[in-house]
């Protein structure tokens, strides 16, 4: 047993953050593994296996053994050769990314906060996060039999979900008495407790099935409609298609046929997909030209070619460079020294697609142009677009600590402007034809006034700082409320290892804690 191991190559914080468990980050848990492995004459891990694993269940086992191919311990030699280096225990922890609580709105008076509560009552309709919440504790339940951990996560779900809820919607109300007057605010809760208001209300949450439904239809457009936006201008892939550029028969100095002793696998691959991919289902690949070392692992590499470029495949592909490495034998007969080209393909994410948008027959040509021309002057679209730039700030740090570049950022987000106007524009022609089946002529024209009038256009005025705010703010309170399901679950399960501490001996090293996660739950 190696107790002291000198290594020359550990994986990086970027590592230990990709294949961070999925489960446990959404969760926010922390958890530990300790793998033990052979070690071969080169100073590679082999024949690895899980020693301890805590929490049980949640995969940090898989994700250590996963980053078994990242370490090297120094080779030891005996009469000029490398010899074999027995076996060596390695404990890793993984720590979720700290998140840091909202900024609070300022202060108002106590009657402005109140008219702001009402008002924001009123807008809210049903409660789609609490049933998303509740859906995964139903899940976690359901497989509770197998991992009796899934019960106490789903407990902790539901119990750390409604005060956050209560933070989220207090910062919201504060948010609209910081920026609306007293009189504004009245005049809104006036009207939306009056006959139009209330059945405009009504018609928005009268089926929350059925609004989920086009939502998520629409949401389905808007991602189709940025990834052909983005193919457009960085060249997507066709899935299995070989679109880099042939290398040239004349590689001198290039290893023409390289024979690898050691290689990423598929799911290895896929933590350092990068998530513009994820999030638009695009496939990849990225060329890297490496520098073979004294031992076979990759030095010096450079990424040569990439498609689609600009989404993040490169800096994925340049972080699985430590994953390779040469046959001895080829090592043996002057490989070392000599570059290689290595290309990595990244397979595109899959989903399954929402159901088809609803079809809605309206009444009467009429009454279409009367709901067409309340959709144009009500303009919602202005608070829609302002959430989108607002998450998309929020997200910034993480995409450039991902791989993309501020350019490359620049296009990502011309291409979910250009999905989100192709869905609103869809979305305003289902709406239309849906006020039709809702209310009436009269209505219509009601809201209409309403909206053209001075409350509704100070409304249009200031909501979409409003709704851009309350979007990072609630995105951020759905990120607290897993912290402290994680903290909760943690409080009576072992996420930091002290049941563990039997197989760890003195002199081990244990790589650093990895960087906060930059995969988004």
């Amino acid at each position: 047993m190696i107790t002291e191991p000198d290594w020359i190559a550990k994986p990086g914080p970027e590592d230990l953050s990709r294949a961070y468990p999925m489960l446990a980050l959404n969760l926010q848990i922390r958890g530990k593994a300790i793998i033990t492995c052979n070690v071969d004459a080169f100073g590679k891990l082999k024949l690895c296996r899980v020693e301890a694993e805590t929490p049980p269940g949640l995969g940090f086992g898989a994700a250590a053994l996963s980053m078994a191919a990242a370490f090297q311990i120094r080779p030891q030699s005996l009469n000029g050769k490398f010899v074999e280096g027995g076996e060596v225990t390695i404990p890793l922890r993984f720590l979720p990314a700290p998140e840091e609580e909202p900024a609070r709105p300022p202060v108002s008076s106590p009657r402005r906060l109140e008219l702001a509560r009402k008002l924001l009552a009123f807008s809210s309709g049903p409660d789609t996060t609490a049933a998303q919440v509740e859906d995964l504790a139903v899940q976690l339940d359901t497989a509770k039999t197998a991992i009796p951990s899934f019960g106490q996560m789903a407990t902790a779900l539901r119990q750390s979900y409604p005060p956050r809820a209560a933070e989220a919607r207090e910062a919201g109300a504060g948010l609209l008495a910081a920026t609306f007057s007293e009189k504004e605010l009245a005049a809104l809760v006036r009207y939306f407790s009056g006959a139009d208001g209330a059945a405009l209300l009504a018609a928005e949450n009268r089926n929350p099935a059925l609004m989920k439904k086009i939502n998520d239809g629409l949401a389905e457009i808007a991602r189709i409609a940025a990834r052909d936006y983005l193919c457009d201008v960085a060249g997507c892939i066709t899935p299995g298609a070989n679109s880099l550029p042939e290398l040239p028969a004349d590689r001198g100095g290039f290893i023409a046929a390289p024979e690898w002793s050691q290689q990423p696998t598929r799911r290895v691959i896929n933590q350092f997909r990068p998530p513009v991919s994820e999030s638009l289902q695009i496939g990849g690949v990225a060329r890297l030209t490496c520098v073979v070392g004294l031992i076979g692992a990759m030095e010096q590499c450079d990424v040569v070619s990439e498609a689609p470029r600009g989404v993040g495949f490169a800096a994925g592909a340049r972080s699985l460079a430590s994953y390779y490495r040469l046959n001895p034998s080829q090592v043996t007969q002057g490989a070392a020294g000599r570059r290689v080209a290595i290309d990595i393909a990244f397979e595109a994410s899959t989903h399954k697609p929402p159901d088809p948008l609803p079809v809605f027959k309206a009444r009467s040509e009429h009454a279409l142009a009367l709901a067409r021309e309340l959709l144009t002057v009500q303009d919602s679209r202005q608070g829609t677009q302002a959430a989108l730039r607002a998450l998309l700030d929020d997200q910034r740090k993480q995409a450039l600590a991902s791989g993309l570049n501020p350019a490359d950022f620049e296009v990502l987000r011309l291409a979910l402007d250009r999905g989100a106007d192709v869905a609103m524009r869809q979305g305003d022609e289902l709406t239309a034809a849906y006020l039709t089946t809702v209310l009436s002529d009269q209505q219509l024209k009601g809201l209409t006034q309403f909206w053209r009038g001075p409350v509704g256009t100070a409304w249009k005025a200031k909501s979409p700082e409003v709704i851009a705010k309350s979007a990072v703010n609630n995105a951020q309170y759905g990120r607290l409320m897993l912290v402290d399901a994680g903290a909760a679950f943690c409080k009576v399960s072992d996420c930091d290892g002290k049941s563990m501490a039997a197989h760890a001996a003195d002199g081990q090293v244990t790589p650093a804690n990895p960087a906060p996660s930059t995969r988004n739950p």
